[in-house]
């Protein structure tokens, strides 16, 4: 697994992981919901897409420039 895009907010995360889905690529979105939690934990809000396979993540990543 490995960290590809860091989105601006859970809405952008969800349409890059049902994008990458739509070609056969694996995702999955962390913190998604820390926004919740700024101010209260020392946390990054800001929710970050992940490959699962590593072997996708240079055509994934290609495929977010494409789109973006």
């Amino acid at each position: 697994m490995r960290a590809l895009y860091q989105s601006k907010d859970r809405v952008e995360a969800q349409l890059l992981k049902d994008f990458l889905a739509s070609y056969h690529i694996q995702t999955v979105v962390h913190g998604e919901f820390l926004n919740g939690a700024a101010g209260e934990l020392p946390v990054q809000p800001f929710p970050v897409l992940w490959v699962l396979e590593e072997r996708d993540f240079d055509r994934a990543k290609a495929l977010i420039v494409h789109f973006l």
